[in-house]
C-alpha cells in the first residue's frame, strides 16, 4: 500500500495544480477536462486494489 499512497499523492499534487491553473485560466477547458478524466481513473484503479485487497483478506 505504501506505493498506492506516494503515486495517489504524486496524481493528487498535479491534479490540483492542474486544476488551479485551470482556475486562474492559464490552461483551456481541455487540460481540465484531462486533469479530471486521469483523477478519476485513478480513484477506479484505488477502488479496484481495495476491492482485491479486501477479497483476499477473507480468504
Amino acid at each position: 500500500m505504501k506505493d498506492i499512497n506516494s503515486l495517489f499523492q504524486i496524481v493528487l499534487t498535479i491534479t490540483i495544480i492542474l486544476v488551479a491553473l485551470s482556475i486562474t485560466n492559464v490552461l483551456n477547458d481541455l487540460f481540465f477536462k484531462i486533469s479530471t478524466s486521469i483523477l478519476l481513473l485513478f480513484i477506479g484503479y484505488i477502488l479496484k486494489e481495495i476491492l482485491l485487497f479486501l477479497k483476499n483478506k477473507e480468504t
